[in-house]
C-alpha cells in the first residue's frame, strides 16, 4: 500500500505542475517545455555466483525512480525514492532549492551530504555492478538538513557547505546540541577534476570526521580516477579507517545486435578495520567492516539512445582478507551479470 501510494503521489505531483502551467495564460512553448517536470527512473536487475561455496541468487538491486524540475527560473525541486533496494523501499531525495544568484544557490531537505565523489553517483551511472568500499561502507551518508552551493563565475571551482541533523534521515523529530556538518570544493581543468572535501558525523553519540581527496581524468575512451578517505574517530574509540580506490575503463563504439558501445574496466580498492559509528550493549564502538582488498575485472555492452540506455554488465570480483581468507557471504569470491534499464 505504501509504494501505491508513493506512486500516486508521483503522478499527481507531475500533472499538478504540467496543469498549472497549462492555464498560465502567458507561458509560451519554450515556457511549457522548461518547467514540464521529468521524470526518470533506472532498474538493477542481477546474477551472483559465489565460487567459494557455489551459492547464487538473483537480485533487484534497484528501482529508482525520481522526478524532478522547474516551478519558477530560480527554483527546482527533486524527489527520489527507491521501490526495491535490495527488496526494501527507500525514500533518498525530497528537496528544493533556490538560486538567489545564478552563482549561489540555497538547498533545503533530505539529499546526500557533499563529500566524496563516488558516493554520489546514481544506479545508472556506476561503473561496476559493486560500488567501491569508499562508496559502500565508509563514506556513504544522507541527511536531512540545508546546502548552500557557490560556483564562483567564469572560474573553474564548485564550493558546497552543509549542515544536517544527527539523526537518521528515516528521523525528522529528534532534537539535538550537536549537527552533522559537510564541506566540499571541486576544480575542473579540461580532462581533470580535482575534488577535496571534509565532514563530521555523529551516528550513535562517538564524533567522526573523515577528510576525501580525488583526481580524476577523462578524455576521448578513457577514464580514469584515484580517490582516498581517511575517516577518524574522536577520542580514540577505534582505530582510524584508511579506503582507497582506483579505477580505469576504456569504451568504444561497437555495432554488435542492438549494442553500440563496449567498455572494458578495472579496479582495485581497499579499506582497513572499519566501525560504521554505532555503539554496543557496553558502549564501545565495533567492528562492523573487516579490513580487505579487491581486485574487479569487468566487461559492459551497452544501447545508447540519447539519455536512455541498457547496460549488460559482467565483473569478477577477487577478495583479499587482511586477517584471514574467509569473508562473510556476499563479501567473497564471484561472478556478477547485470542488467541496467535507465529512461
Amino acid at each position: 500500500m505504501t509504494i501505491r501510494r508513493i506512486l500516486m503521489a508521483f503522478t499527481f505531483l507531475a500533472s499538478l505542475v504540467a496543469t498549472a502551467h497549462e492555464r498560465d495564460s502567458t507561458a509560451t512553448r519554450i515556457d511549457l517545455k522548461e518547467y514540464a517536470p521529468t521524470i526518470s527512473g533506472t532498474v538493477r536487475a542481477r546474477y551472483e555466483y559465489e565460487f567459494q561455496n557455489g551459492d547464487q541468487r538473483y537480485q533487484v538491486r534497484n528501482a529508482r525512480l525520481w522526478v524532478e524540475g522547474k516551478i519558477a527560473e530560480p527554483i527546482d525541486y527533486k524527489i527520489e525514492a527507491d521501490f526495491c533496494e535490495k527488496g526494501k523501499f527507500k525514500v533518498l531525495a525530497a528537496w528544493g532549492r533556490l538560486a538567489i544568484t545564478p552563482d549561489f544557490k540555497v538547498q533545503g531537505g533530505e539529499f546526500r551530504m557533499p563529500f566524496a565523489v563516488e558516493p554520489f553517483r546514481s544506479p545508472h551511472t556506476y561503473i561496476f555492478t559493486n560500488r567501491s568500499f569508499i562508496a559502500k561502507q565508509v563514506g556513504n551518508v544522507r541527511g536531512v538538513g540545508a546546502k548552500v552551493t557557490w560556483t564562483p563565475h567564469a572560474t573553474p571551482w564548485t564550493l558546497e557547505g552543509a549542515m544536517f541533523n544527527v539523526s537518521e534521515i528515516t528521523d525528522h523529530t529528534q532534537w539535538s546540541h550537536a549537527m552533522a556538518w559537510a564541506a566540499r570544493a571541486s576544480y575542473k581543468s579540461g580532462p581533470f577534476t580535482l575534488v577535496g572535501s571534509f565532514e563530521s558525523i555523529v551516528p550513535d553519540s562517538i564524533r567522526i570526521n573523515m577528510a576525501d581527496a580525488c583526481v580524476a581524468y577523462k578524455t576521448g575512451r578513457w577514464t580514469a580516477e584515484a580517490e582516498y578517505l581517511y575517516k577518524h574517530y574522536t577520542n580514540d574509540r577505534f582505530r582510524a579507517c584508511h579506503a582507497y580506490s582506483a579505477f580505469v575503463s576504456y569504451a568504444m563504439p561497437v555495432k554488435v545486435g542492438v549494442f553500440n558501445q563496449w567498455s572494458l574496466q578495472g579496479r582495485w580498492d581497499g579499506m582497513t578495520d572499519h566501525s560504521d559509528g554505532t555503539r554496543d550493549d557496553e558502549g564501545n564502538l565495533y567492528l562492523t567492516d573487516e579490513a580487505r582488498n579487491r581486485l574487479t575485472l569487468g566487461t559492459t555492452l551497452s544501447y545508447i539512445h540519447g539519455k536512455t540506455h541498457a547496460d549488460v554488465r559482467f565483473n569478477y570480483e577477487n577478495y583479499f582478507y587482511h586477517h584471514h581468507d574467509r569473508g562473510a557471504q556476499g563479501e567473497r569470491d564471484k561472478l556478477s551479470i547485470e542488467l541496467v534499464v535507465h529512461f
